[in-house]
């Protein structure tokens, strides 16, 4: 039930960062005010504006929805710069109820631009970070670089982890500590140091691929995400690389 209250100022609200305000605005009986609403809402990436942004993507306006499905996708975007300041962005049951609520978005909506932009906002969602029973977390960098994207790394005592995002999409990657066969510090042409880390076997995760089928079959596609070719990992802009390969290859070798 939209309210019909006087006309909020959404500029003034997004300025003041009034994140219950722009909430409210999402009911407003002007579709104007809703649309611009979920756009002020995407740039603050909190987590009480999630549940209001999934009960917005049934407006019977399609603007809206479109303008909300966007605003679920760039609430998660660039999380992974900071994981422990946005550690409600990598909870699993978040995660899955946005999924969800975008995924049906994208196959079920009637207008075709409302599925397009649910389905380009799964491709941002991280991925969630569930340890196994028993691994434990020894390191944790911020900020690293892997060609375009950027993230962090997770060392445990079972797997190297990095969780990533660009403009078009979030990802994770883990090797297995069994399966690195290398891990060493080089210098670049230029004298900038990387951490080189071969192994085995990558395993690559992505919600990219979660609906392109059905999506395809309304109307719109897009090629699955490339798969990771390469052995060689690059990790850029790590502090103490040479402790950290160190770190690496000893846990390697005590679990090969």
């Amino acid at each position: 039930m939209f309210e019909k209250s006087p006309k909020p100022n959404i500029k003034e609200l997004r300025k003041r960062h009034d994140i219950e305000g722009l909430i409210e605005a999402l009911r407003h009986a002007d579709w104007h005010v809703r649309r611009d609403a979920a756009k002020a809402l995407s740039e603050f990436k909190d987590v009480r504006a999630v549940a209001h942004l999934i009960e917005a993507l049934r407006d019977d306006n399609a603007k809206v929805r479109r303008s909300v499905a966007s605003a679920l996708g760039l609430s998660f975007f660039g999380v992974a710069n900071d994981p422990d300041e946005n550690a409600w962005a990598f909870d699993e049951n978040t995660i899955r109820k946005v999924i969800e609520s975008l995924a049906e978005a994208s196959i079920k909506d009637k207008d075709e631009e409302v599925r397009i932009s649910a389905a380009l906002s799964i491709k941002i969602i991280p991925i969630p970070i569930k340890l196994e029973e028993g691994e434990e977390v020894l390191k944790k960098i911020k900020k690293v670089e892997i060609a375009v994207f950027k993230g962090f790394l997770l060392l445990t005592n079972r797997r190297l982890i990095f969780h990533g995002y660009s403009l078009q999409e979030s990802f994770s990657f883990e090797m297995p500590l069994t399966e690195i066969v290398s891990c060493e510090v080089k210098s670049s042409l230029f004298g900038k140091k990387k951490l080189r880390v071969v192994a085995k076997r990558i395993i690559l995760k992505s919600f990219s691929n979660l609906i392109i089928e059905d999506v395809a079959i309304h109307g719109y596609s897009e090629p699955p995400a490339s798969e990771f070719r390469s052995r060689r990992i690059d990790l850029d802009g790590i502090k103490d690389l040479e402790a950290l390969s160190l770190e690496i290859m000893r846990l390697a070798k005590a679990r090969s």
